[in-house]
């Protein structure tokens, strides 16, 4: 997959899959390719390769061998979709242009010995930019005919890899990356050529008069990657959750590149992790143990140096910020407590310069029993902080330096846990006033960021960086930090967004994240062939993006977004952290019982962004905040991309936050199910309550009706379970979309069930009347078009089978619903 960016110290060789084609590609049409071969299309689609011609008296059919089959799907897939795309802008398709020799084998003293054809994909980044440079001779119109024709040919080949990686184990899994690798990057070439040539030809200002989304954009699939190469990942020491995240989260150009980054740390400390948690980074108050720092020469040397455990007491109690005053003579090292604020002198009233230290405690720089570190540990958080204060003493020999870090500045012991709620309390006015915060995560500490001389891409398209442009590769940069320890713990999170200047130690030495991370999106997409996802591009940009103050609607969404996968050693830490870094009274949430502090927390916000209401997991079970996430944290949840989609700024809203629930605008539609409880997935049908469509017709001549699916979330997402809703509860409820979500053809929308929904009085005109509804659990909602159905479908033999027991006296099923009041939305909700 020589198209694909690779890490700089990549720790696997790119994939080189063989060309095992025994023919060259001789068709002319992609979607009908198979016929040409003699294979039935619609079998060869549904991974069953039998021939149609040559049929055997015997056995009626003919089955390929295996490398006749494999040989039929690389030509069909692979050269095929290619030769697609050439026909389509107009090129002479030749097939070597993407086959390369290579050496078959290399010894262990570097001798190469024979060699092997394979795939060589190096050119499609210039086939991109062709298409690109060939859209802009056509009208849209043209280029829309253009990409709806190669969707569909990209849609046969993601729905036959679905088919391959899940029925065919014998087919050869490189294989079938290759196709995917292919599919996933011609894709998002077609989104960019697509998109392109949508705005670039709209006048100057016209995205607000024609719209910012066009008409039609070509599809976005969720191109996963074979399972051999999850194996690895796992055999390699990767953590299962951190496996989930990328299937969850991610395409196989992006998996492909994630697998290639260097892991540090033991490999075994994933053991008791699972797909939905990881338990590696957790950690045990009574058994913890402090670590001495990786480059300590003697441990037994190593002195532990406390530091003066009553100052530190003394100064919160004087409701002040203890700071360790670390002073270097030559080799000797001294450490004082001292007040952030100067208490006297000529500068006295003045705040210190100081940096706080953002760390993993599983890393082995905390200690549950005493304000006290290694020597070796003190040595290195002042020789990490000096160089950067750049503090000048009268002696040229003396360093100093001032930092904050936890370990030392907030007390440990229990007589004292009053000043330690005070400490927690502060931090968010310790990390905001700090110079820098400075990240320290074993991995990113060895990880190498060097600065490299950008690779010329041989033709280029728009605002490009120069050749010689010296940068950080974005992507590589991304994933080191999103793959880290640090970036999946809670309290991190706080302390990396209550900064302004955010500093991460790496191999070379501590990088500003403001200065590192790029402004534009453009390292994202300097190789066409290879363009980073949305997720990829917007996970830093969220942590350093400072354009929404604390408290704000805009901000607490970034701060949802950003909790995703994220987890803490102890629960009931959660609404604490949760306060700092929404601007809440931290001592409020402190001092209400642990089981009532997200409660507590959602109350103290007074506002929220109205998409929380649709976020599927566990709820509290308070009147009146049963609609309420029980966590934010994403680990064992939503998927990002799930949670961007209903998070949406421009289709999000506020919810006003009260005791007695949440008020919202939202779109929502009374049910009724005529006194029968609903089963887990019904279809909401067209016409009156109670009368049934019919289902003969012709699908060219349906009526124009829409059928509504009403799906209860996957297992993995479904709290409570269907069966723990209570039957009374699902009779006749109420279905709540967002506020700019409505029922429309092939759109899919979060929603919610609520029951026993009513009219609150005071309203003088109907349409300002507020209801309230009781929250029952997460759903999402599918409409299609009757026109749609074929053969025995779901909707359809739902349909019939619910016709067929009223008709024999047994009453409605709960399969079927209907709207009541004709489908007129309700728009003002309290939800309980």
């Amino acid at each position: 997959m020589d198209h694909l960016d690779r890490p700089k110290a990549a720790v696997f060789p790119q994939f080189k899959i063989p060309y095992v084609c025994m023919s060259l590609y001789g068709g002319k049409d992609f979607m009908s390719y198979p016929s040409t071969q003699g294979y039935d299309i619609e079998k060869a689609k549904a991974c069953d390769f039998v021939r149609t011609s040559g049929k055997d008296e015997d056995t009626k059919y003919i089955y390929d061998d295996l490398p006749a089959l494999q040989s039929f799907l690389q030509s069909w897939l692979f050269f095929g979709l290619l030769h697609e795309l050439h026909s389509m802008v107009g090129l002479i398709f030749e097939p070597s242009d993407f086959i390369s020799t290579d050496t078959f084998v290399t010894t262990t003293v570097g001798e190469k010995l024979g060699t092997i054809r394979r795939l060589d994909t190096s050119g499609l980044h210039n086939l991109l930019v062709i298409w690109y440079e060939y859209s802009q001779t056509l009208d849209h119109a043209e280029v829309e005919k253009e990409c709806r024709h190669f969707d569909e040919c990209l849609e046969a080949v993601y729905k036959l890899c679905y088919r391959l990686v899940r029925c065919s184990s014998y087919i050869d899994e490189k294989l079938v990356l290759s196709f995917m690798s292919l599919g996933n990057t011609l894709e998002n070439g077609m989104r960019w050529v697509h998109d392109r040539s949508y705005y670039d030809r709209l006048p100057e200002g016209g995205s607000t008069v024609h719209g910012l989304v066009p008409p039609w954009r070509p599809g976005h699939r969720g191109w996963d990657a074979p399972p051999m190469l999850f194996q690895k990942l796992l055999y390699n020491g990767w953590c299962p959750s951190e496996i989930n995240i990328l299937r969850r989260d991610f395409e196989i150009n992006e998996i492909i590149y994630a697998s290639q980054m260097p892991r540090f740390g033991d490999r075994n400390k994933h053991l008791a992790c699972n797909p939905d948690h990881c338990n590696a980074a957790n950690i045990d108050d009574a058994t913890y143990q402090t670590q001495h720092h990786p480059q300590c020469k003697d441990f037994d040397q190593c002195p532990e140096l406390a530091v003066d455990y009553d100052l530190v007491c003394n100064i919160l109690q004087a409701g002040e910020t203890p700071l360790i005053m670390a002073t270097q003579t030559g080799d000797s090292l001294s450490l004082n407590v001292v007040p952030s604020t100067i208490p006297n002198g000529p500068f006295a009233g003045q705040k210190l310069s100081y940096i706080c230290f953002s760390h993993v405690w599983a890393h082995g720089l905390g200690n549950s029993k005493r304000n006290a570190l290694p020597s070796c540990q003190m040595q290195a958080l002042h020789r990490y902080t000096y160089p950067i204060l750049g503090i000048r003493a009268r002696q040229s020999d003396v360093r100093i330096s001032f930092f904050w870090i936890d370990t030392l500045c907030v007390p440990v012991q229990p007589e004292h846990a009053h000043l330690r709620k005070k400490a927690i309390a502060a931090m968010a006015d310790v990390y905001s006033q700090a110079r820098h915060v400075l990240v320290i995560d074993e991995a990113l500490a060895r990880t190498s960021l060097k600065r490299f001389e950008e690779d010329l891409m041989s033709r280029e398209v728009g605002a490009t960086l120069a050749a010689s442009a010296s940068v950080i590769n974005q992507k590589e940069l991304t994933f080191a930090i999103i793959l880290s320890d640090w970036w999946r713990r809670l309290w991190t999170l706080q302390e990396g967004l209550l900064t302004n200047s955010l500093l991460v130690l790496f191999r070379e030495g501590a990088m500003s994240m403001q200065e590192v991370v790029s402004s534009t999106n453009e390292d994202h997409v300097r190789n066409r062939a290879d363009m980073s996802s949305e997720a990829l591009k917007v996970a830093l940009h969220n942590l350093i993006d400072r354009a929404w103050p604390f408290g704000h609607t805009s901000h607490h969404r970034k701060v949802i977004t950003l909790l995703c996968d994220r987890s803490t050693s102890h629960a009931a830490d959660e609404p604490s952290c949760l306060a700092t870094l929404m601007n809440v009274d931290v001592s409020k949430i402190l001092g209400t019982p642990k089981e009532s502090r997200m409660r507590q927390f959602y109350l103290s916000l007074d506002t929220i962004p109205a998409g929380l209401l649709f976020l599927p997991g566990p709820k509290l079970d308070f009147p009146g905040f049963r609609w309420a996430p029980r966590s934010l944290m994403g680990e064992g949840g939503p998927s990002k991309r799930y949670v961007y989609s209903i998070m949406a700024e421009e289709e999000d809203s506020e919810a006003k936050i009260s005791e007695h629930g949440l008020k919202l605008e939202a779109t929502g539609y009374l049910l009724t199910s005529f006194n029968v409880a609903l089963n887990h997935n019904c279809y909401i049908v067209p016409g009156p309550p109670g009368k049934l469509p019919s289902t003969h017709f012709e699908p060219n001549h349906a009526p124009p009706y829409d059928v509504t699916a009403i799906i209860h979330n996957a297992d993995d997402y479904a709290v409570p379970k269907w069966n723990e809703l209570g039957h009374q509860n699902k009779i006749d409820p109420v279905l709540i979309f967002p506020a700019h979500r409505k029922l429309g053809v092939a759109q899919q929308n979060p929603a919610i069930l609520a029951h026993s929904p009513r009219k609150l009085d005071g309203a003088e005109k109907e349409g300002d009347a507020t209801w309230t509804a009781t929250y029952l659990c997460a759903v999402h909602c599918f409409t299609n078009s009757m026109a749609m159905w074929s053969g025995d479908c779901t909707a359809k033999s739902r349909i019939l089978t619910e016709q067929r027991s009223i008709d024999s006296g047994r009453g409605y099923t709960g399969d079927v619903v209907w709207f009541k009041d004709g489908g007129k939305p309700i728009r003002r909700w309290m939800i309980t």
